[in-house]
């Protein structure tokens, strides 16, 4: 399935205040809640298989007075945009969804919530909703050729493209300025950073240079100086001697420094499940 991604907003870095905070909160549940009022119209989410009006996702979830069961959500960060109408959320989420006899085991997700405000209040416009995949296995599958990832259409803004291809090809310009507040899902469980400057300085080591662009979506805030991109990527590595690649799905949230220069201020890793 060729995977285009549609029109969201996009976030900055500045820390958000605490009632926009408290608010943001509140939608960590967005996902399992049956009021798709929650949600902007429009409004997508996207998996590692497919992307989704926000409306049909929430159809494939038992309303919580039918039998959704538990869910508790863990490291919630919190982020505002430069001109305060959008934001976004990043957090870990343990839930288990009542069956017929009991609960069915409990499934462990990563999100990225991309919040905009309305005259009604934050609302959710976009969601990134991954599993974690142990990276032994990933790499064991990688190298028996069994990974694959949908196509993401090389679609959007083309200075945001352009700002994201250059983060593959030569990483950050300077890894010790890169923004403090930056928060990285990894791909693994347990994987998340919380410093700007320590991803950076692991990119530079470990992706950039070695990442080969697959497809890259791009869209701006409405403010212009914030976006995102999702874009599938694959990976070199070498083990005993044996190159392969492991193909990544990265959502990468942008800003404009006072330079003008798009820096990163959130990213989301994933690999398909093998």
């Amino acid at each position: 399935m060729r995977i285009v991604i549609l029109g969201a907003v996009a976030l900055a870095a500045a820390p958000a205040r605490a009632d926009d905070a408290a608010d943001i909160a509140k939608l960590t549940d967005a996902l399992f809640a049956s009021d798709t009022l929650r949600f902007t119209p429009g409004a997508h989410v996207l998996s590692m298989s497919d992307l989704q009006p926000a409306t049909e996702f929430l159809a494939s979830f038992p309303p919580p007075s039918t039998g959704m069961g538990d869910h508790k959500e863990r490291d919630l960060a919190i982020a505002r945009s430069r001109d305060g109408k959008t934001a976004w959320a990043s957090f870990v989420t343990t839930f288990t969804l009542a069956v017929e006899h009991g609960e069915a085991p409990p499934n462990t997700w990563r999100i990225s919530q991309l919040v905009v405000k309305t005259p009604a209040g934050w609302r959710v416009a976009f969601a990134t909703w991954t599993e974690a995949v142990d990276n032994d296995a990933a790499n064991r599958a990688a190298i028996a050729g069994k990974l694959r990832l949908d196509e993401v259409e090389s679609t959007g803004d083309a200075g945001l493209r352009a700002a994201f291809g250059k983060l593959a090809a030569t990483g950050f310009d300077k890894p010790d300025a890169a923004a403090k507040e930056l928060v990285v899902l990894g791909s693994a469980p347990g994987e998340r950073t919380t410093s700007g400057p320590a991803f950076a300085r692991a990119w530079n080591a470990a992706w950039a240079k070695h990442v080969d662009v697959e497809g890259a979506s791009a869209e701006l805030a409405p403010s212009g100086t914030t976006g995102w991109v999702a874009a599938n990527v694959k990976l070199h590595k070498t083990k005993g001697g044996k190159a392969y690649t492991i193909p990544f799905r990265l959502f990468v949230v942008f800003d404009k420094d006072a330079a003008g220069v798009w820096q990163p201020v959130h990213v989301h890793f994933a690999v398909p499940p093998p």
